[in-house]
């Protein structure tokens, strides 16, 4: 049964819950004033209550919102029972397999780092804080700027540490339920009701809208005291396993998470003109080419602001699935709201590039950003990993240059290579088989010594396929077994050599080789 403690999710193709709101945009959150928070978990339902659809297509931004009614969400919950082969378009293709409208979440108190500032003044705190990281690398182009700008210069967050409630990573049973969410297969096919809340479109005269910008399905508690948006990128192709792949699509995540423009080879076409020379590269200007020619991230902070201007009493939380969590993370560390993300490339150096605001002491790696931010990510992920790359790999016959490994707060990573024995495939990627294959509470029920002796054969046929898993039942029988946690625990990646080592980036070079 559901407690008291209702929540809202939203995910990236988001969560709330609570007494004390902490939106950053619009409400104005309580102080933490105990000392300590609690480890009790509850349970709240999330129903599925609308999707936001951001668009930049022919340059236009459209901000769309699609309704679910009882019906649509009963259609949806019949279907997620049929197995996948039976669910077939007019065009004789499988649809995407359906996951039920309504999810269960283990929730907890906590506290967390955030403000409550608008968009517009984020928005002057971003800015602020790209003079001042700059200011460092070049003191005489950018500091003068800033002290010229008195807007700029009083332009900081009211950040704060606040109780709230969190989602329970720990948990494997709503580590699962995020990623059902953000598989996004929620749009019923030729009954889709889109609108335009501000009637400024014609959606007849823009075709191919719903093959372009980002998707928020936003899940409610009941009272909608607490949100999840989950994200998801609907034509990132081969990151955000959506619709069709373009060449806008190549652009904004070859900028987001290749070393520099893409440029990998002689061979490659550059998404900027940043290279320098052979692993040279100008800082200022990749992160300028970045912030300017990237739609993802700006249409992700547009999908965040329009849902909580719908919700300005909810808490927030945000989920996404690759493009969707690298996104989802980069959004929760520079507004203070809990994300968890699926199989993210590593987006602390977009976080870093963008200059992303942070709570005050906050800094990028290590899990020192102060953030409930959660990447979850298994081994045989190459796209997660940091290896889907060089000249034979998947992602570059694609043309994607995916080069980044290190991820923005901490990591759950379970070892499918090391405990598993998979090998790394790009086709362990898709947030369907995460779901089905990985997160799966596989313990062996039985309590007697017969079962404590089962071979890994017959663990395998049986579907107990996590060697680590401490049984849920184990009793006395099996003195000798350990138990271990079934969620890996949550920790800071271990990425001692950061993201690009063989790379040097300065903004300048001059005949000695000095900058």
């Amino acid at each position: 049964m559901p407690s008291n403690h209702n929540l809202i999710l939203l995910s990236l193709a988001f969560i709330t819950p609570i007494n004390c709101i902490q939106f950053p945009f619009l409400s104005n959150p309580q102080p933490s004033t105990s000392s300590s928070s609690s480890s009790a978990t509850t349970s709240s339902v999330f129903q599925l209550q609308q999707a936001v659809h951001i668009t930049t297509h022919q340059n236009r931004r459209l901000h769309l919102r699609r309704i679910f009614n009882d019906t649509e969400r009963e259609l949806i919950d019949i279907r997620s029972h049929l197995p996948p082969a039976t669910t077939t378009g007019t065009d004789g293709n499988p649809h995407e397999h359906y996951y039920p409208s309504s999810h269960s979440l283990k929730v907890r108190k906590g506290k967390i780092w955030t403000h409550h500032a608008t968009i517009n003044q984020w928005k002057l705190a971003h800015q602020r804080q790209i003079l001042i990281d700059q200011s460092h690398r070049n003191p005489a182009q950018h500091s003068q700027v800033l002290l010229n700008n008195i807007t700029l210069m009083t332009s900081q967050l009211k950040w704060g540490e606040f109780d709230t409630v969190l989602p329970d990573v720990s948990d494997i049973d709503t580590l699962a339920s995020l990623a059902k969410m953000t598989n996004n297969a929620y749009s019923l096919p030729g009954e889709d009701r889109w609108f335009d809340p501000g009637g400024t479109w014609n959606l007849s005269d823009s075709f191919g809208w719903e093959e372009d910008g980002l998707r928020g399905h936003v899940f409610a508690t009941p009272d909608n005291s607490t949100i999840v948006i989950a994200i998801k990128g609907t034509s990132a192709g081969l990151l955000g396993n959506g619709g069709p792949t373009g060449v806008n699509d190549k652009v904004n995540d070859n900028l987001f998470f290749s070393c520099c423009c893409a440029r990998v080879s002689w061979s490659w076409s550059p998404v900027c003109d940043c290279y320098e020379g052979p692993n040279k590269c100008r800082a200022s200007c990749v992160e300028k080419a970045l912030m300017n020619k990237s739609v993802y991230f700006q249409a992700a902070v547009d999908l965040y602001d329009d849902i909580v201007r719908m919700y300005p009493h909810s808490q927030i939380w945000l989920a996404g699935h690759s493009l969707g969590a690298a996104l989802a993370g980069m959004l929760g560390v520079t507004f203070g709201v809990p994300a968890v993300g699926f199989e993210a490339p590593g987006d602390l150096l977009p976080a870093q590039r963008l200059h992303l605001p942070l709570p005050p002491g906050g800094m990028f790696g290590k899990g020192q950003e102060l953030s409930h931010v959660f990447h979850v990510f298994h081994t045989a992920d190459p796209i997660a990993m940091g290896t889907c790359n060089g000249a034979l790999s998947s992602c570059s016959v694609a043309g994607y240059a995916l080069e980044t490994t290190c991820h923005l707060g901490k990591s759950i990573i379970f070892d499918t290579v090391g405990k598993l024995k998979w090998a790394q495939d790009i086709r362990t990627h898709p947030i369907q088989t995460v779901i089905d294959k990985v997160l799966r509470p596989d313990w062996n029920p039985g309590s007697s010594s017969s079962d404590c002796q089962e071979s890994e054969t017959q663990l395998q046929v049986k579907g107990f396929r996590w060697p680590w898993h401490g049984r849920k039942n184990k009793g006395a029988d099996c003195p000798e077994e350990k138990d271990e946690p079934i969620v890996p625990i949550a920790q800071p990646q271990d990425c001692q050599e950061g993201d690009c080592p063989l790379w040097e980036f300065r903004d300048s070079w001059d005949d000695n080789g000095s900058g």
